[in-house]
């Protein structure tokens, strides 16, 4: 029975399934990802909502924005 599991593993104990008897402490999101979680996080908040809002206030995007809006074939309503 050893030559299946291979040297050095106790048949029996693997066939019982004793060596799963203590199940292992599961770590929270935030504890795997230390302080690199964080900074991902902010760095993602950012990205997707800041910088566009930042942006919106140039006056260059916006005349952007209007001439683009002007050049699309449908209206959209409260744009220009």
């Amino acid at each position: 029975m050893s030559l299946l599991f291979g040297r050095g593993h106790n048949a029996e104990r693997l066939m019982s399934g004793d060596s799963m008897d203590e199940p292992q402490p599961k770590e929270s999101l935030l504890k795997k990802s230390g302080r690199i979680g964080a900074i991902l996080g902010f760095a993602w908040i950012a990205l997707n909502i800041v910088v566009p809002l930042a942006l919106l206030r140039v006056p260059a995007v916006q005349r952007w924005l209007v001439a683009f809006d002007n050049k699309l074939p449908f209206h959209i309503p409260g744009i220009g």
